[in-house]
């Protein structure tokens, strides 16, 4: 029986003849993306590391790890155009509402 873990996308498959000349189905874990990605717009993020403790793998800016410095700037600035009322938080965009309004708490 094959695992639940095993079930998923990240898995490779590959049929396989065995030296009692059986057909099985092998499988093998996907490697990993090599490089940190950020959650909105999927550009590669500069400063993230593998190594080394949590402290120093990301930056200890507000989102750091998760958004590119960009997204982060746009964020900021809709949540402080929101928080002075220029803007309502229905006129941001979808994608990013989440974010502003978790940047709204902190403000």
């Amino acid at each position: 029986m094959v695992r639940r873990k095993d079930r998923t996308q990240r898995v490779v498959k590959k049929q396989v003849v065995t030296p009692g000349h059986k057909r099985v189905v092998h499988l093998k874990r996907k490697a990993h993306r090599d490089v940190h990605r950020c959650a909105v717009c999927g550009g590669v993020m500069h400063g993230v590391r593998s190594n080394g403790s949590k402290s120093e793998k990301t930056p200890s800016r507000v989102f750091g790890g998760h958004l590119c410095h960009a997204c982060t700037t746009r964020i900021i600035t809709w949540a402080a155009r929101v928080k002075d009322g220029a803007k309502a938080l229905s006129d941001v965009p979808l994608h990013l509402r989440d974010y502003v309004s978790v940047m709204l708490k902190r403000l």
